[in-house]
């Protein structure tokens, strides 16, 4: 299938396949925590809750020592 090919007329009947690292959302890389967690593991370090959201605190609180708080937290 043609790169431009994706983008097909509402009446075909063909299905457009998507490469296999894209889903139909756009997202290239949607399995971000599972692979974080993998990662993680490989390196023998101890996992913790809610990953995402502590690194977003920790990052915050580090921006907050150099920084204006309206500008951090926006």
């Amino acid at each position: 299938m043609r790169a431009g090919a994706a983008a097909q007329t509402l009446g075909s009947s063909r299905k457009a396949t998507l490469p296999s690292s894209q889903t139909a959302d756009g997202c290239k890389s949607c399995r971000l925590r599972t692979q974080f967690e993998r990662a993680v593991e490989r390196a023998g370090v101890a996992t913790w809750a809610k990953p995402f959201q502590n690194l977003r605190a920790s990052r915050e609180t580090e921006l907050a020592v150099g920084h204006p708080q309206h500008a951090v937290t926006e």
